[in-house]
């Protein structure tokens, strides 16, 4: 537990955590854990006294009865004791003549339906990758153009991240770990309060200087295998592309490096889920494990549709990925997304209900994406499609500037409503579909706005029909 008097000395926030407050909750994250925290109104504005100054309790006690506020003071110390994820929330200052600002708390105010900023921002560094898998959404290859990244501006970005309470930053591509300029942004994001990971195919050899600085607790690779062999996974990836991830995934665990590990189900890897997990378990160690399902888009749509899964065999691996998480619930966490899957569970049915007519998802309301231009997306299908969906640039304003005031982002705040959008509307699925909600990827794909994405389950009902 924290040991720390919380009463006494210059104490602040731990830069391991972030504050948010949004319309509908107030929360603390753990950048390391990646974990949230729904918190009380009153714990939420003391933790940010403290982030925002070196002070302690009896001096914001102080400043509450100076200020005629109701406290709760004794409460928040037992609080912050007795929780074992509160460890080290607060600790000793390393500069306290650093923030001296007096309990100024920021607030912005926002009528419509969105966080107050952004939670996340997604980072498509490149398109350029070493390998061409048949199922990449992007298309990616060698062949593409390495960008020139304008490193100056993201610093900057990090900057206003920080200050905004944004807490996760994603990297993505093609792949990241081409670009010269890697190393120079994630040290400069390793010592914020934010939590950047990297999106990798880990076939690069990561040098010790790269290991040191991945092992940073705040940084994390999201790693892309896709079977439990070389003969599978080579099949998907490219020849030797297994010996060089598991050599790699090694170096990792030796280093102690935070990654979690993607699987992509499709017809070739599908026998070996089980075979994989084993391999987790007994050679990789790591904490988390997600599958997701192969989607027609992409690559996967118009060249390699051989990978694609029918409907009843998604049905019944989704049911051997929930004995799967039971089974190894003790070992690392598994995660499954699926976007065409219809079995929804009760939560997933709530929010849908919650949502009513409105069309909303993550993009624009607490997501946002930029390319290595440093233009601004409502999401990362906003770029590079067959359409392509800007709002703004960042070379031209702040990132608060173009998230309060982008009239493109209008529409994903509750300016569109199911009924604007024909075929979902009328499909007999809409109840129950999280898909009607993304308006970027039919764009991306080629179609109109209010068309709907060409894997959902009408279109593939529709596809089946057709080639039967």
């Amino acid at each position: 537990m924290n040991t720390i008097n919380l009463y006494e000395g210059e104490l602040t926030l731990n830069k391991n955590f972030v504050l948010r407050k949004s319309n509908r909750e107030y929360s603390l994250y753990n950048i390391v854990t990646d974990f949230k925290y729904t918190i009380t109104p009153y714990l939420f504005y003391v933790l940010k006294i403290f982030q925002h100054n070196c002070t302690n309790l009896t001096q914001i006690k102080h400043y509450f009865e100076s200020e005629k506020i109701t406290d709760n003071i004794n409460s928040v110390n037992a609080l912050i004791k007795s929780k074992l994820e509160f460890k080290n929330l607060i600790i000793e200052s390393d500069n306290p003549s650093k923030k001296k600002d007096i309990y100024k708390i920021i607030e912005q105010r926002n009528d419509q339906i969105f966080e107050f900023t952004p939670e996340g921002i997604d980072f498509l560094i490149t398109n350029k990758c070493n390998l061409k898998c048949p199922h990449c959404y992007r298309n990616s290859t060698s062949k593409d153009k390495l960008e020139k990244i304008n490193l100056d501006r993201l610093y900057k970005l990090f900057d206003e991240m920080e200050y905004l309470n944004v807490h996760s930053f994603k990297i993505t591509g093609g792949e990241a770990f081409l670009c010269p300029e890697l190393f120079d942004l994630v040290s400069y994001a390793s010592t914020k309060r934010i939590h950047t990971s990297i999106l990798t195919n880990a076939t690069i050899p990561f040098s010790q200087k790269w290991l040191s600085l991945l092992a940073k607790e705040n940084i994390s690779l999201g790693i892309s295998l896709d079977g439990a062999t070389p003969q599978t996974h080579d099949i998907i990836r490219g020849n030797g592309s297994f010996v060089k991830t598991m050599h790699n995934l090694d170096k990792l665990l030796e280093n102690r490096v935070n990654y979690s590990l993607t699987f992509t189900i499709n017809s070739i890897n599908k026998t070996e889920i089980e075979d994989f997990l084993t391999l987790v378990k007994n050679r990789l160690k790591n904490k988390f494990v997600f599958f997701n399902f192969i989607e027609r888009i992409g690559r996967a749509r118009h060249e390699n549709d051989i990978l694609s899964i029918d409907q009843k065999e998604k049905r019944e691996i989704r049911k051997r990925l929930v004995t799967f998480k039971k089974m190894y619930s003790t070992e690392f966490k598994i995660g499954v997304v699926d976007n065409n899957a219809l079995e929804n569970t009760e939560e997933e049915l709530q929010k849908i209900t919650e949502k009513g007519n409105f069309v909303l998802c993550k993009a624009g309301l607490s997501l946002l994406a930029i390319d290595a231009q440093l233009n601004v997306y409502p999401c990362i299908y906003g770029i590079g499609g067959v359409e392509e969906y800007p709002v703004a640039n960042l070379n031209d304003d702040s990132l608060i500037n173009i998230w309060n005031h982008s009239s493109k982002l209008d529409v994903f705040r509750g300016n569109l409503k199911t009924e604007n959008l024909p075929a979902c509307y009328s499909c007999n699925f809409q109840n129950k579909c999280n898909l009607k909600y993304c308006r970027l990827r039919p764009l991306y794909e080629g179609g109109k706005f209010i068309d709907p994405v060409s894997f959902c389950m009408k279109n593939i009902l529709n596809y089946n029909s057709l080639n039967s």
